[in-house]
């Protein structure tokens, strides 16, 4: 099982890492999902893929693994603005290439992504929870993979 969550983590960090870059190279798209009433747009685009960079870097460290996970947390819970404006708003729908339905099940996506993010800072687990979190893992992997098929043109 060791193995197996070690692989996960790598790709949960690679995945946070090209997100992060993202931000600076295609801000745009970040730009239409951050909902109007937020302000200083430009700043939390560069400041989130600052953010998802780090964490994604530091989950790879043992010794940054908890402060790494705590980053990934935070980040999740303050882009979530973002996912609740995807789910109501249905010109950002077509923009991210979502229907209604699609949007509201990846915003409920953020959930195991915190669980995972939490799973990384510890170093073993009981068999049942270690199981829980590598089936939760590689549905979260697969699915949002599925939607970067969709949408590789615009991330």
């Amino acid at each position: 099982m060791y193995l197996i969550k070690k692989l996960i983590l790598y790709i949960y960090s690679i995945f946070y890492i090209y997100i992060g870059i993202k931000h600076f190279i295609n801000s745009n798209f970040f730009y239409l999902i951050i909902p109007p009433f937020i302000p200083f747009k430009n700043f939390i685009i560069y400041f989130t893929g600052i953010i998802e960079i780090t964490g994604g870097l530091l989950i790879i460290f043992k010794k940054f693994r908890t402060f790494g996970s705590y980053i990934i947390i935070f980040l999740l819970i303050i882009v979530f603005p973002a996912n609740i404006y995807i789910v109501v708003s249905k010109n950002i729908q077509e923009v991210v290439n979502l229907s209604f339905s699609g949007s509201l099940i990846r915003s409920f996506f953020q959930i195991p992504l915190i669980l995972v993010a939490s799973w990384f800072r510890y170093d073993k687990m009981n068999n049942f929870a270690e199981l829980f979190y590598v089936i939760i893992s590689i549905i979260t992997i697969i699915y949002f993979l599925t939607l970067w098929s969709k949408r590789k043109k615009q991330l």
